[in-house]
């Protein structure tokens, strides 16, 4: 990255504080507003739902895998991509 091997990379923001110290770049790298912040997300289901508990944990496990895969940073990336024009809609 610092090489002049690519122009972008994504990371998950504690692991890149951690690295850009590492590798001494603060003044060498720009942080991308648009994804600096945490937004949370909530879900919520009645709690006469005898479903709830499960459809819960399940939605927690599956956001979970997300993370772990990449899945979810690929979602934001194409979805960035496609905001600042870099990729057709669709």
């Amino acid at each position: 990255m610092l090489k002049g091997e690519a122009d972008i990379t994504g990371m998950e923001t504690e692991s890149a504080v951690g690295a850009i110290r590492e590798l001494e770049a603060e003044t060498k790298l720009v942080q991308n507003p648009e994804l600096s912040h945490i937004m949370s997300q909530h879900f919520i289901s009645h709690k006469n739902n005898p479903q709830s508990p499960l459809v819960t944990t399940l939605l927690n496990k599956g956001i979970t895998e997300m993370r772990r895969s990449g899945e979810w940073y690929d979602i934001v990336s194409s979805a960035l991509a496609k905001f600042n024009g870099l990729l057709p809609s669709g």
